[in-house]
């Protein structure tokens, strides 16, 4: 059988003078030592001639293989247990106190808490409030009254269906991130305070277009009498002209604030050709203005600093006219969803 020769690297070799001169200092010659290696390594084995040489350095006190302790600090491993511990005791407990606890620096125990337990650290999930087991109910019966309205007006593809509601927009919209290159100074973002100059925007909207638009300025607020004169009558104008030309029943969706709920604003629609679907209660994650369209509309406005009501107006425009008719159907899709999901959760939030 012919003989195999494979090229060997710097650190095979230093592994190969290890075992070598474990066999030395046992007391084993060069002829010992091959027969040895070779019955374990085979082919990969030194060659004799070689480990003669190894025996002769050994003899002469020469050094076959030098440990050398690397430099930096030494990986630290086997806390994970206690850290398992400390994190069960208290979930709360900050990364600088586990290092403080344990004598280590904060991301030799980030390390650790990554590597040997099953922990991670998360943010904390913001909800509009606290849920009291009635009111969790009442979600859940809100949610089931509404799922068959919203499934029929699906196979309508929300043409027939209004939802709207009012949201701040300001003047100042900062990004909440940059990149920056190493050594410059991070940007400043001010925190908004409740002077801060700003405008009530009052959007209602269909699963094809944005139907109606409103502007409240400063110093004016949402009444009843304003919502109900300056919002849903012209709004329903607009309505019978786009969309009840084709013959379907209009639906009326906002939320529970004090102006959509007034008995001004009630009488009108009662009065009206609308259909109002009641919303659930302290439900703002089934509002579709509240989880999506308000959403997506500041975050198009991010980076704009608007320096005139009629700027911020054009720049709002402009970030719902960049909205697509598919978009808008695709976030009234996941209505229906979201209902099933409050009503498996028990009236959790989403």
């Amino acid at each position: 059988m012919p003989r195999i020769y494979v090229s060997l690297g710097k650190l095979d070799f230093i592994r190969f003078r290890a075992v070598a001169l474990d066999h030395f200092i046992r007391g084993e010659n060069h002829v010992e030592t091959y027969v040895d290696m070779i019955s374990i390594y085979g082919s990969l084995c030194p060659e004799l001639d070689t480990i003669r040489r190894w025996r002769k350095a050994y003899e002469d006190e020469q050094d076959l293989v030098r440990y050398v302790i690397p430099s930096g600090r030494l990986r630290i491993h086997g806390l994970g247990n206690e850290l398992t511990k400390l994190i069960s005791l208290d979930r709360n407990i900050s990364l600088r106190r586990l290092a403080d606890t344990l004598g280590h620096d904060k991301q030799i125990i980030k390390r650790i808490i990554r590597e040997e337990t099953d922990f991670k650290r998360v943010h904390l999930r913001w909800v509009p409030r606290k849920l009291t087991t009635l009111q969790r109910i009442a979600r859940v019966e809100g949610a089931r009254s509404m799922l068959p309205i919203i499934q029929l007006a699906r196979t309508q593809r929300f043409r027939f269906l209004l939802t709207g509601d009012e949201s701040y927009i300001f003047y100042v919209n900062d990004f909440d991130s940059t990149w920056i290159r190493d050594g410059e100074k991070v940007p400043q973002r001010a925190r908004r305070i409740i002077t801060d100059p700003k405008i009530l925007l009052t959007v209602f909207w269909t699963g094809e277009m944005i139907l109606f638009k409103h502007w409240t300025f400063s110093g004016k607020t949402m009444t009843s009498t304003r919502f109900t004169d300056e919002v849903l009558k012209p709004m329903v104008k607009i309505a019978k002209i786009q969309i009840t030309k084709e013959k379907g029943k209009l639906l009326l969706h906002m939320d529970n604030a004090t102006s959509h709920t007034a008995k001004y604003t009630k009488n009108y629609i009662a009065k009206s050709s609308l259909t109002q679907i009641r919303h659930p209660a302290y439900s703002p994650d089934l509002a579709p203005s509240d989880y999506y369209l308000f959403g997506v509309l500041k975050k198009n406005l991010k980076g704009n600093h608007a320096k005139s009501p009629e700027q911020l107006q054009q720049l709002v425009e402009n970030a719902l006219n960049s909205l697509r008719p598919s978009d808008l159907k695709r976030a009234l899709d996941g209505w229906e969803q979201r209902l099933k999901t409050v009503i498996r959760s028990r009236g959790a939030y989403i």
